[in-house]
């Protein structure tokens, strides 16, 4: 009798066969980065290693993977899968819910020898409780093919933090010392009842640390290294994850960054990132925040549009850019002119300072142009310190405030890409490199 013994995480499918007449494994393996991009390390008992990418949208996709390990090529170790009691594609509601306990119990049936795959995985006391519960609300004879139970105590705080270094090394990111010291104190903190989730918390503790590192690293782009370019791509494989609840990468028709400057060396980094992430994938494009947002107030109504746009950029603390898009139309297609300018913020400036010099420099900007909207994005415009220079923008048109208009924008600009908005044929962006 073989067992075929399966531990389901949130990102990973770890796998092992087992030959009960003797207790040897006779193969196991991994697939881990499931959502995110896809990656499998496998092994026979005869001494076959395979290790390799591969796209790996979800659990489904990874186990149909482990079937043909197992049955196929120079990994295989059985002839063939015939029956399943759990059906992988055509019950994926009951599956999931039992890998909402990280578990899955899986029968198999071989013609020509006997082959009962049947496993129940309890991982710690009260799990074991759910799933023995589980098991038996499900069916009242399901228990009774449970022929083997396998106990296997939580992780303690050392391994965990070995889990996560692990998981680290995995995206080429390395863990110092001091951090590991930060991490397994943290671990210890959260390690208090049955609802601490063990190996699932460090995915989420390397996550957030990725998440909150490249965000800081966004903001000085220009002085990225080669560690940083790592934590980078890993934050935007940490993005594709979140993307990959609504949509699979195969489904992607078109990808576009933006950043404040997109100049050749931010583009080639953002280039490598995407290469990574997207082996194969040739529509990418690259362009500057302006560029986004022009493209999002093309996606509006065309009352915005009748005379020039302002835009109010804060994601700065030392200075706000102000950005106009005016738009000639007795062109056709209509043509637009994207200008900036730059208004310093000094370090040592109070509420009424700073509100002050944006008066000024906007009340400048109106003396110049009309303005049919105003937009206002980025943190340094929090805490009410705008008022005079608020009812100056707002003064006789239409006025929003929202931090995801580039990332909006870049959608729309994706969309025209791809020849999804109408509106874009209308109209030509003549960008500062053009003017210059």
């Amino acid at each position: 009798m073989k067992i075929l013994v399966i531990n389901s995480g949130s990102s990973s499918l770890k796998y092992q066969l087992i030959d009960m007449s003797n207790e040897e494994v006779v193969a196991k393996g991994l697939c881990e980065r499931i959502a995110i991009d896809g990656h499998i390390k496998a092994e026979t008992n005869t001494g076959v290693k395979v290790d390799f990418n591969i796209v790996l949208p979800n659990h489904t996709a990874a186990f149909n993977e482990v079937k043909k390990i197992l049955t196929s090529g120079e990994t295989k170790v059985i002839d063939s899968l015939n029956e399943m009691l759990l059906n992988y594609e055509e019950q994926t509601d009951e599956l999931g819910q039992i890998m909402t306990y990280r578990y899955m119990g899986v029968y198999y049936r071989e013609q020509n020898q006997n082959f009962s795959a049947l496993n129940h995985f309890q991982h710690g006391l009260a799990h074991a409780n759910e799933m023995n519960d589980m098991v038996r609300n499900a069916n009242p004879g399901l228990a009774s093919r449970f022929d083997h139970k396998i106990n296997i105590d939580d992780y303690s705080a050392e391994e965990l933090l070995d889990i996560l270094v692990s998981m680290a090394q995995s995206r080429q990111l390395k863990i110092k010392s001091e951090a590991r010291d930060i991490i397994l104190s943290r671990i210890r903190k959260e390690k208090v009842d049955d609802t601490f989730d063990n190996a699932r918390f460090a995915r989420r503790l390397l996550d957030e640390a990725i998440e909150k590192q490249a965000l800081r690293l966004s903001e000085d782009i220009d002085n990225l290294n080669v560690d940083d370019l790592q934590i980078l791509i890993a934050f935007l494989g940490y993005c594709m994850s979140l993307l990959s609840k609504e949509v699979t990468v195969e489904e992607i028709e078109a990808i576009t960054f933006t950043t404040a400057d997109m100049d050749s060396t931010n583009a080639e980094i953002l280039r490598k990132a995407a290469e990574l992430l997207f082996p194969g994938f040739d529509k990418v494009a690259y362009e500057e925040h302006i560029k986004s947002f022009y493209h999002y107030v093309l996606m509006q109504d065309e009352e915005q549009r009748r005379q020039s746009v302002l835009l109010v950029d804060g994601w700065s603390d030392s200075e706000l850019v102000l950005y106009t898009l005016s738009f000639n139309k007795k062109t056709r297609p209509i043509v637009c002119f994207p200008q900036e300018r730059h208004l310093e913020l000094p370090a040592d400036a109070d509420a009424a300072e700073k509100d002050r010099l944006l008066f000024a420099a906007v009340r400048e900007l109106m003396q110049e142009k009309e303005f049919s909207a105003a937009y206002l994005t980025g943190r340094a415009l929090a805490g009410g310190w705008m008022k005079d220079s608020l009812n100056l923008i707002c003064r006789g048109r239409r006025a929003f405030q929202g931090d995801t208009l580039y990332s909006k924008g870049a959608a729309d600009s994706t969309m025209a890409a791809c020849g999804l908005a109408s509106k874009a044929d209308k109209y030509f962006y003549l960008s500062r490199d053009a003017l210059r």
